[in-house]
């Protein structure tokens, strides 16, 4: 009867081991898929090896990602996220390692805040049946024939903001300062621009949901990416894209 006993408590022991042990090892998975996965807070920037990588969103799958930013020449500031400014530039300095003075020197800028204007006059074109990359989306619009006109184009990234409506950060009046005169994001990216939250209405005049891609190309300090702005409906946001990835399209003409 001991022996017995003395077996049940063995095995139990042996159980509770396994079980607490394929516990931490499932946490441990689930751990390293989160960070596999690059999940990240929008705006953000980190370190990805020696290049400097930005949180932003991919496509219109509406998860935010870790995206590449810039090749950096000098190293990647772990503080900062964003890459030592290149000893070969115009004026040979370099970014304080601290990153202290990286907003000082954007709030101290004499230059005016970014704003949009627009053509009150736009027509707009239809939405496109599918998704495109954006060089698909520029030759989409280039080569559309509709109501009889053929002089569409992509719109710049403040003519899709004029689509916006119910979300006053990202309207074309609002305090996100991506605009046509300030497409550099290492500058230029405010938290407003996330836009008002996920809605199954959208923010779009027209009613539209899902990323719309803009003409305008991102820029980053160290130069310009492969990057592109859209308008996020579902959100109401203005992010940057990767241009290989692809969103939605609707063209614009100046009308007469």
């Amino acid at each position: 009867m001991k022996k017995f006993i003395f077996s049940i408590t063995v095995l139990t022991a042996m159980f509770l081991m396994i079980a607490c042990g394929g516990s931490d090892s499932k946490n441990d998975d689930n751990k390293n898929q989160n960070q596999s996965s690059g999940v990240c807070t929008y705006g953000t920037y980190e370190c990805h090896g020696e290049d400097s990588y930005f949180c932003g969103y991919p496509d219109s799958s509406n998860e935010v990602m870790w995206i590449f930013a810039e090749k950096c020449n000098d190293g990647c500031n772990e503080q900062t996220g964003k890459c030592v400014e290149n000893s070969n530039s115009e004026n040979g300095d370099h970014e304080d390692p601290s990153g202290s003075d990286s907003e000082e020197d954007y709030s101290n800028s004499e230059s005016e805040e970014p704003t949009c204007e627009v053509d009150d006059n736009l027509t707009w074109s239809s939405k496109s049946e599918s998704m495109m990359t954006w060089e698909q989306a520029v030759s989409y619009c280039e080569n559309l024939s509709e109501e009889g006109v053929s002089d569409w184009r992509l719109p710049t990234v403040c003519e899709l903001r004029s689509l916006i409506q119910n979300c006053p950060a990202t309207e074309i009046d609002g305090s996100c300062t991506f605009t046509d005169n300030c497409l550099n994001v290492t500058e230029c990216m405010n938290t407003d621009c996330i836009g008002c939250g996920g809605n199954e209405n959208g923010y779009s005049k027209f009613g539209d949901l899902y990323g719309f891609w803009s003409s305008s190309e991102a820029e980053f300090s160290a130069g310009s990416t492969e990057m592109a702005f859209s308008v996020n409906f579902s959100y109401g946001s203005v992010d940057q894209n990767v241009t290989s990835l692809t969103n939605y399209v609707r063209c614009v003409r100046n009308a007469e």
